[in-house]
C-alpha cells in the first residue's frame, strides 16, 4: 500500500513539475512581484494606521496638558490675587455651591458671584496620611485634587488679608476676625465637607488640617461649657458619613452636622440636633421629602402637595433654629428649574442649593 501512494505522489510532482515548465519565467516575475506589492501595500497601510494612532494620542495627551496647564497657571494667578479685588462690588447671596470642586475654578468661582456657601466630597486614606483627597468619585482621585490647595490654603490667604489690621492697635478695631467678603466683613462663609471615607478617620485628619484656622481664631465655635455659639469667618458644617457621637463629644466644637431633614418629623430624631448648635442646618433631597425625584406639576414646578409638605419640614427646622437646603431639585427643563427655585425661596429655604452659579444670581 504504501508503495502505491509513493508511487502515486511521485507521479504529481511530475505533473507540477512539467506544469512549471510550461510557465514562461516573466509569469512567475510578475506573481513574485505582485506578491510583494500586497505585502508592500499591508506593510504601508499599518504604518500609517500606527502613524495616526500615535499623532491622535500625542495631541491628545498635548491638549490635556496645555487644559491643565492653563487651568493651574489661573489658580495660581487667583492665589495672588487680593481678597478685595476678589469680592469687591458682589453682593452675597445665599446660595450653595453643590459639588463645588467640578466646577473649573474651585472656591473662587462661587466667591466670585458671592455664594456664602460651599461644597466638597473629601476622602482620607491611611495609605497617604498627609493628603485629604477631593473628588465625588473615588476612581477619579487624584493627589493633584486636594483640601489644601484647592481650599484650605487660599481661604487661609484671603482671610488673613482681611485682618491685617489687627496688626495695629487700635481699640475700635473688632475683636472679631474679619471673614473673606469685602461688603461684609461679618459674614460667615458655610464650607460643607461631604465626608466620603471612614468617618472618625477623616474628621480627625479634618481636624489636623484646620488647626492653623482654630489658632487664628478664623472658624466659628460653640463652648458646652459657656452654652455659647461664636461666629468666625469659616464655619464648617460637616455632611455625608459624619461621625455623630465624635463630634457632639467635644467640649469646644468646631465642626457642626448638616442634618437629616427628612427625619425631623420623629421626635427621637429631632432631639439629636436641635440643642447646642450640634446641627446648624440640615438638608434632604426633594424625594426623602416627597418621595419624587422630580416636579409632579411638570414645567409649573413643585405641585401643591410637594410644597405643602416641603413646608411642614421647613416649619420644623425653623422652630428649632436650624436653618434649609434641599437639594437633587429638576435642573432640567431650565423652566421648570426657575420655577421650582423660586418656590422654594418663597417657602423659605435659607440656602439654595444650585449646580449652575450664575443662573442662581438671578434669582436675588
Amino acid at each position: 500500500m504504501f508503495g502505491v501512494l509513493t508511487e502515486r505522489q511521485a507521479q504529481q510532482e511530475e505533473r507540477l513539475l512539467d506544469e512549471e515548465e510550461k510557465i514562461p519565467p516573466t509569469s512567475i516575475y510578475n506573481l513574485e512581484l505582485l506578491r510583494e506589492c500586497k505585502s508592500s501595500r499591508r506593510r504601508w497601510k499599518f504604518f500609517c494606521v500606527l502613524v495616526f494612532i500615535l499623532t491622535f494620542t500625542s495631541v491628545a495627551q498635548l491638549y490635556l496638558s496645555l487644559s491643565e496647564f492653563k487651568n493651574q497657571l489661573l489658580i495660581t494667578t487667583l492665589n495672588r490675587v487680593k481678597s478685595a479685588e476678589l469680592t469687591k462690588d458682589i453682593d452675597i447671596i445665599p446660595i450653595h455651591s453643590h459639588n463645588d470642586e467640578w466646577r473649573r475654578l474651585p472656591l473662587y468661582d462661587a466667591l466670585r458671584v458671592g455664594a456664602q456657601s460651599v461644597e466638597a466630597d473629601v476622602w482620607y486614606f491611611d495609605s497617604d496620611p498627609d493628603t485629604i483627597f477631593v473628588g465625588h468619585n473615588k476612581v477619579f482621585l487624584s493627589s493633584k485634587w486636594n483640601l489644601d490647595d484647592m481650599y484650605l490654603n487660599p481661604l487661609f490667604s484671603l482671610i488673613g488679608q482681611n485682618n491685617i489690621a489687627k496688626r495695629f492697635e487700635d481699640e475700635n478695631v473688632s475683636t472679631r476676625r474679619n471673614g473673606i467678603f469685602y461688603n461684609n466683613l461679618h459674614q460667615t462663609l458655610y464650607l460643607y465637607l461631604d465626608i466620603k471615607s471612614n468617618s472618625e478617620k477623616t474628621m480627625a485628619a479634618l481636624e489636623d488640617k484646620l488647626s492653623p484656622f482654630i489658632n487664628n481664631e478664623y472658624l466659628s465655635y460653640y463652648n458646652s461649657e459657656t452654652d455659647e455659639f461664636v461666629e468666625g469667618p469659616v464655619t464648617v458644617i460637616i455632611t455625608g458619613n459624619y461621625p455623630y457621637d465624635y463630634i457632639v463629644s467635644k467640649s469646644t466644637r468646631y465642626f457642626f452636622i448638616d442634618a437629616p431633614l427628612f427625619k425631623f418629623k420623629n421626635d427621637e430624631e429631632l432631639a439629636k440636633y436641635n440643642h447646642s448648635c450640634i446641627a446648624l442646618a440640615s438638608s434632604a433631597s426633594l424625594y426623602q421629602l416627597t418621595e419624587s425625584r422630580r416636579a409632579l406639576a411638570g414645567v409649573a414646578g413643585l405641585s401643591e402637595a410637594q410644597v405643602d409638605t416641603i413646608s411642614s419640614y421647613i416649619d420644623i427646622a425653623h422652630n428649632n433654629d436650624i436653618k434649609v437646603r434641599i437639594w437633587e431639585t429638576p435642573s432640567w427643563p431650565v423652566r421648570t428649574r426657575n420655577e421650582v427655585w423660586k418656590q422654594l425661596i418663597t417657602l423659605g429655604v435659607d440656602t439654595l442649593n444650585v449646580d449652575d452659579l450664575y443662573a442662581a444670581t438671578t434669582f436675588f
